[in-house]
């Protein structure tokens, strides 16, 4: 009996073997989804790769946003920090409003600046830097000194005689005031340039001194090469040689614009020179060759739609 119990059990061990080897085995237990393991795998390293891409686009749009700083950061270095007035501002209460004012609020801007770095005796008294500068172009604009007016505005011979007047009550001389372009102006301030250059303007403010241009507004004649001046604009200079990315240009400089229609204040327009190379403008004192005279392009901002801003002449201010 207990022999038969023994040869059974014998029997028995191989197939209990068997049957684990089976019943353990993960491929026998659990068949291999190979299309399962593949998109699972492949999902996987999508996302992985969806992130590495979220990862470098961050990382490009941060590197440029630092690159754009800099280059922001370089451009205002360049700038001038002058007063951006506009000229129809209401706390002048003068007459006409302002609309005419652009001459002497240009000119106040530099003044103004010249008056916060080491020359504070160009500002009238006041409780503020605004308050003085707003006082300051009433002076400069009143008939003791460049006898702005509603109707004619600022002419350039009286925007450097008045100027001239302005600097000897003030006290301070200069060792430059001189003027370039076409426009009727005294002997005194001449350097014999009929079409302004930028470097001109340049050596100004390399000096520590200051410059503003008289832009000309032509309308193009419909019937031929001609430019029909019709009113003129003083501006500002707060740089010049350099673009808005900060690289050195021959043909660009920076701006204040005073007028109204110019945007806020404290707004930079960079403004290009293209050269002229024909036709004709006319003006209240004749017609001549615009061949030479150059374009205010750019970021110049033009008062009526379709005209033409043309360099009619510049001052330059070297204390």
């Amino acid at each position: 009996m207990r022999r038969r119990v023994l040869i059974a059990l014998g029997a028995l061990v191989p197939v209990v073997a068997l049957g684990l080897r089976f019943s353990l085995s993960p491929a026998a237990a659990q068949p291999t989804d190979t299309r399962g393991f593949r998109l699972r795998s492949g999902l996987l390293g999508a996302a992985r790769a969806l992130t590495a891409a979220r990862v470098e686009a961050i990382e490009r749009a941060q590197a440029e946003a630092r690159r754009e700083s800099a280059q922001k950061a370089r451009v205002r270095e360049q700038i001038l920090p002058m007063p951006d007035l506009t000229q129809t501002d209401p706390a002048l209460g003068v007459v006409g409003g302002g609309e005419a004012w652009c001459g002497p609020v240009a000119m106040s801007n530099a003044l103004a600046w010249l008056g916060a770095n080491g020359r504070e005796m160009l500002l009238p008294a006041g409780e503020d830097a605004r308050t003085r500068q707003l006082e300051l172009v009433r002076r400069l604009g009143s008939n003791r000194y460049m006898g702005t007016t509603p109707n004619g505005g600022t002419g350039t011979a009286n925007l450097l005689k008045g100027l001239h007047a302005f600097l000897r009550d003030s006290g301070y001389g200069y060792r430059r005031l001189q003027y370039q372009g076409w426009r009727g102006h005294p002997a005194r301030f001449s350097t014999g340039v009929k079409s302004a250059e930028l470097s001109f303007l340049k050596k100004a403010l390399d000096d520590g001194g200051v410059a503003i241009i008289h832009a000309g507004w032509y309308t193009p004649s419909k019937y031929g090469d001609f430019y029909r001046r019709h009113g003129g604009h003083w501006l500002t200079v707060v740089g010049a040689g350099f673009d808005e990315n900060g690289a050195s240009r021959d043909d660009t400089f920076v701006v204040h614009d005073p007028a109204p229609y110019a945007g806020p204040e404290g707004a930079e327009h960079f403004v290009t020179l293209t050269r002229m190379e024909g036709g004709w403008l006319m003006a209240e004192d004749g017609a001549f060759p615009a061949r030479g005279f150059r374009r205010l392009e750019g970021g110049m901002k033009i008062k009526v739609p379709g005209d033409v801003a043309v360099l009619d002449g510049a001052v330059a201010l070297v204390p």
